[in-house]
């Protein structure tokens, strides 16, 4: 089940998930598709991007979502601070975007993003981004 960003703990054997975007209908979109993992998925959204240190600093994630064009801080900006945070440089973080600029795409792998998803996306598809991430961080036997 989705939380909003709360201050409580990540659970150890959980897999935690920050989404952070300021459309909460693509937060619904990865929330639907981690409905079909059968291991505890913890999603976190962060509908302010001014508050991605905080939150980081507070919690440990295993993947990040990160919308590219919002207000305040760009996902640009926010993929700065997430591969200089010590706890996460090495969390894989997937760019959520309506933008089809193979120059933002090639700035942003340089940069260290794992993945750049371009809208619309389905439940299914974001299912099979979701499976492929799992897989590659051993998460996908993970026990409930």
């Amino acid at each position: 089940m989705a939380k909003e960003l709360k201050s409580e703990k990540i659970k150890q054997d959980s897999l935690s998930v920050l989404v952070v975007d300021d459309d909460y209908d693509d937060f619904l979109l990865i929330e639907d598709a981690t409905k079909t993992f059968p291991y505890p998925i913890v999603l976190i959204h962060l509908n302010k991007s001014k508050n991605l240190q905080l939150v980081l600093d507070k919690n440990q994630f295993d993947i990040i979502f990160l919308d590219l064009n919002m207000p305040i801080k760009s996902g640009m900006k926010c993929l700065s601070e997430i591969k200089q945070h010590p706890m996460h440089k090495n969390v894989p973080v997937i760019f959520l975007t309506g933008i089809a600029d193979e120059t933002q795409i090639k700035r942003s792998q340089e940069m260290g993003a794992a993945d750049y998803i371009i809208k619309p996306y389905s439940v299914k598809d974001m299912a099979v981004v979701l499976k492929h991430l799992f897989a590659q961080l051993n998460l996908k036997n993970l026990k409930s």
